[in-house]
C-alpha cells in the first residue's frame, strides 16, 4: 500500500532489535523504526487516492501485518 506521511513526530525510545523500516501498530498508534533505533510516530497520513486522515482512523480500517516494512 502506498502512503504519504503528512505529520509525524520523533519518539525517543530505543528499538535496537528491530530493522529500520519496521512498522508497528500498537492499538491506535502507528510507529516506524528508523536508523539508530529512533522511532517515528505517524500522526497523520494519506493513502494513495484517498483523503488525508489520522493514524487512528487509518488503523481502524486497516490491519498492519506483523512483518510490515516501509521501503
Amino acid at each position: 500500500m502506498r502512503l504519504i506521511v503528512q505529520r509525524a513526530a520523533v519518539v525517543v525510545e530505543g528499538a535496537q532489535n528491530l530493522d529500520p523500516g519496521t512498522v508497528r501498530a500498537d492499538g491506535e498508534i502507528l510507529r516506524v523504526v528508523c536508523h539508530g533505533g529512533t522511532v517515528l510516530k505517524i500522526i497523520e497520513l494519506q493513502p494513495a487516492g484517498k483523503r488525508r486522515m489520522s493514524a487512528q482512523d487509518f488503523l481502524r480500517g486497516n490491519t498492519i501485518p506483523p512483518d510490515a516494512h516501509f521501503r
